[in-house]
């Protein structure tokens, strides 16, 4: 049940950065991570208060093939 839930977000998370115009291979964390920009240094200051080091763990090109992408 877990699995199926943290597809589910993932899914929806990436449709929202679709929607946002961001890359569809990409999701929001992927995004902030690699922005320069303030709203992206906000985001992941925000999810590192929820789970320590999440933008730098979900943006390990290595876990994406070298891209940084789902």
């Amino acid at each position: 049940m877990r699995r199926w839930l943290m597809d589910r977000l993932v899914a929806f998370d990436i449709w929202v950065n679709r929607l946002i115009g961001g890359d569809p291979q990409e999701t929001i964390t992927i995004r902030a991570a690699h922005s320069e920009r303030y709203w992206g240094r906000a985001l992941c200051w925000f999810l590192d208060l929820l789970d320590k080091g999440h933008c730098a763990r979900e943006y390990n090109p290595e876990r994406w093939g070298g891209k940084g992408a789902v």
